[in-house]
């Protein structure tokens, strides 16, 4: 059994502080709050050191040791400096001596929690004011990056507004020489207006009138070769038509112009003529003849040939074969004579067409058409 500090401090009517002094004054230093449970052995030393107090029923059970313990004498009469032994008469104060050597333990124990508690608040602290420092170099670093990269970008910026200076410093120079040039082939265009005149004028002032007569007076003049030094300074308006009839009108021809061809023809290399001289196409048309009269064709139909091309054939065609041109898109014919033969220039082929009906893929080149011709009649069945 047991019984409470405060319980014990009420039947020796004193405080629950007192007691727990007098039990550190024993030696018993291990009750610290009055809710504490202490033996009947302990509550009979704590009844014995307080005189005047009326034993507990607990404490006088048999065989309890309070009850044969023989009391002490009683104590001293309080002093008039005793204030707790007038407030409770049977208690007195401990002497200093016998409550130094428990206070200065206790004080002890408790500066040393006091130190502990200051050690660790001062960790705390040094940890904290460490990481506070590291997030300050962090910050400066970053701080130092930045203002790094804004040197960086500050310099980038000022080359490209040297750059731009020098774009803006060359496109005002090309627009000035731009100008300078339009300038200059202004006053080029005007001195040449002022200063060319016009051909037909310069025939009409010599006495030439219409335009027949400035044609054959510039073919007079081309044929006794005496225009070389004025061509090159000789200009026309509208290029693009003049080109046109430039390709529709004039025939270069590899060589000899050939018989019977009709327009312009001039002769040039063979590597830049439109036909080849007249001995080439003369081979190749006198081949296709022989061949025409050893099948028995005396009646030929050429179709789709195209017209600048007539005269030549007709003129160098044997002429014991009647040659005739017809359209392009005529219609093959229904039938034809035994001495009867078609020749289409082009045109899809067909599979089943009437006989002695050849079909001949078209080219440009003339020698060529009539090489293949004769190849696709000598192939015939």
């Amino acid at each position: 059994m047991g019984i409470r500090v405060r319980k014990l401090a009420r039947e020796l009517r004193t405080s629950p502080r007192d007691v727990l002094q007098l039990l550190k004054s024993l030696g018993f230093e291990r009750y610290q709050s009055p809710d504490d449970m202490i033996s009947d052995t302990v509550a009979a030393r704590v009844l014995s050191q307080s005189p005047g107090a009326s034993t507990p029923a607990h404490a006088l059970r048999a065989g309890d040791p309070a009850r044969s313990r023989p009391r002490p004498p009683s104590p001293p009469p309080a002093t008039g400096n005793d204030v707790m032994a007038q407030l409770v008469p049977g208690v007195t104060r401990t002497r200093p001596d016998q409550r130094s050597g428990s206070l200065r333990a206790a004080e002890e124990s408790a500066l040393q929690r006091q130190r502990t508690e200051v050690a660790r608040q001062e960790a705390s602290l040094k940890a904290r004011q460490e990481s506070l420092d590291g997030r300050e170099r962090a910050v400066e670093a970053r701080e130092a990056q930045v203002q790094a990269e804004a040197l960086r970008v500050e310099a980038l910026l000022e080359s490209v507004d040297q750059r731009e200076a020098l774009l803006v410093s060359e496109q005002t120079a090309f627009e000035e020489a731009r100008k300078a040039f339009v300038a200059e082939q202004q006053l080029r265009a005007e001195v040449a207006a002022a200063t060319t005149a016009n051909v037909v004028e310069l025939f009409r002032e010599r006495g030439i009138r219409g335009m027949d007569e400035v044609q054959r007076a510039l073919g007079a003049l081309a044929n006794g070769h005496v225009l070389g030094p004025f061509v090159r300074e000789l200009a026309v308006q509208g290029d693009e038509a003049f080109r046109q009839l430039l390709a529709e009108r004039l025939v270069l021809v590899g060589g000899e112009i050939p018989e019977g061809l009709t327009g312009p023809a001039v002769s040039v290399a063979p590597d830049r003529a439109d036909v080849p001289g007249a001995a080439v196409v003369r081979k190749s048309v006198g081949k296709l003849g022989e061949q025409w009269l050893l099948h028995g064709f005396r009646s030929v139909t050429i179709a789709g040939m195209p017209p600048k091309w007539h005269g030549i054939v007709r003129a160098m065609v044997d002429p014991r074969v009647t040659l005739s041109f017809a359209p392009s898109s005529p219609g093959l014919p229904e039938r034809l004579g035994p001495s009867e033969a078609w020749f289409v220039w082009g045109g899809p082929h067909c599979d089943e067409v009437p006989s002695r009906v050849f079909f001949v893929p078209a080219d440009e080149d003339l020698v060529l058409w009539f090489q293949r011709a004769t190849r696709a009649l000598m192939t015939s069945p």
